[in-house]
């Protein structure tokens, strides 16, 4: 059995990763890849099939952090002033993940997908949250970033989706993507109700129960030091992502008049090189000296 440490507020910590853990804390960041496959990289060909505007487009492309943020709010509503358990929470999120493409299944437009879009991140931002905390609670510190990097490795697996999801538009445009995300989230979102137990939530909880009523308290220190700092940056990089999501799509739809499946395979080789960063990334968070010191010393 794997030994374990005991954290201040007495929640057992174990010293190896738990792969149980982790692979069910990416599913979320999987489904949206998968999502973000089908959506971002076939924009230019929805434009040239269903007629798109360049509004739409842009629509589209903001309706899924719109939605993101939507869902941290709900999420943090729930918790602090409804008091609903995480667990709870974490399941109405899978439920909006999981039945958001029946609207696209039904009228394929860029209504629809943005529609689905908002659900898609709404219910992503709000299990991922609460998966993200399991994830910092059930770990050591000194585990966190190959905690993380092993999840990065989990939800970037998804770039094998990105292989035949040019084929699937081939076969049936916007229904057939629909369908294939109503099929994997059902599938995925509903073991969650087997699969995670209570006791990955309880110290988050407990943590919750603690701070109500200093919720203002509870995230000013955001605002304070560094973190405002990273916030920064993360707001600067999703602005210049944004703009590369609505301008790279459309030209190798039209400039360079690529199918579909070429397409997706030139999104899945990107997204591909997210692995070894990933494991880089994890490994150097854990251990920066020794990391940094062996580039010194070479």
């Amino acid at each position: 059995p794997l030994s374990a440490v005991t954290d201040d507020e007495g929640v057992a910590l174990t010293k190896t990763l738990d792969l149980r853990l982790l692979a069910t804390a990416a599913f979320p960041g999987f489904f949206g890849f998968i999502n973000f496959a089908s959506v971002v990289p076939l924009m230019g060909l929805y434009a040239r099939d269903y007629g798109f505007s360049v509004l739409a487009q842009g629509v589209v492309l903001s309706s899924l952090q719109v939605g993101w943020c939507a869902g941290l709010v709900i999420f943090n509503v729930l918790a602090l002033s409804v008091r609903l358990p995480t667990r709870t929470i974490v399941a109405v999120g899978c439920i909006l993940c999981a039945m958001s493409p029946v609207v696209l299944l039904v009228f394929p437009a860029a209504e629809t997908v943005a529609f689905m879009q908002v659900c898609q991140g709404t219910g992503n931002a709000m299990v991922s949250t609460g998966m993200q905390g399991a994830i910092v609670r059930g770990f050591p510190s000194h585990l966190h970033g190959r905690a993380f990097a092993a999840q990065s490795v989990f939800i970037s697996a998804g770039a094998a989706y990105g292989l035949v999801v040019g084929q699937l538009y081939d076969f049936g445009r916007l229904r057939a993507l629909a369908a294939a995300l109503l099929g994997i989230g059902c599938l995925g979102f509903s073991s969650y109700i087997c699969v995670v137990p209570e006791s990955w939530f309880r110290a988050r909880d407990a943590a919750v129960k603690k701070d109500r009523g200093q919720e203002c308290g509870r995230f000013s220190h955001i605002l304070r030091g560094p973190q405002a700092g990273l916030l920064a940056c993360a707001f600067l990089s999703a602005f210049l992502l944004s703009s590369y999501w609505t301008a790279i799509p459309t030209a190798l739809a039209r400039e360079f008049e690529m199918s579909a499946v070429a397409v997706s395979i030139f999104w899945s080789g990107l997204e591909a090189g997210k692995i070894c960063c990933s494991v880089l990334g994890g490994i150097t968070a854990d251990c920066p000296e020794d990391c940094c010191g062996s580039v010194v010393a070479r």
